[in-house]
């Protein structure tokens, strides 16, 4: 877990398959509903660390970054 602003973020990271790793941030209550962040070409999870502290009060906030960007492979 980090922090960013003195807001918990939580970093997972999923393996699908064999060899591929999704690395996804997250915020807020699971009971919650869901709002998801997919970044563009070039960008990744951390660019909405931001979003996520603010709308995790409200909703279950995600971002992750695609195939070979951030920390996904």
């Amino acid at each position: 877990m980090s922090f960013y602003g003195g807001i918990a973020l939580e970093i997972q990271h999923f393996t699908v398959g064999e060899d591929i790793k999704i690395e996804t941030h997250l915020s807020g209550s699971p009971h919650n509903p869901m709002v998801v962040f997919i970044p563009g070409l070039g960008a990744n999870a951390s660019q909405f660390d931001e979003q996520l502290t603010y709308f995790g009060s409200q909703y279950y906030a995600l971002s992750l970054s695609l195939r070979g960007h951030g920390a996904s492979t």
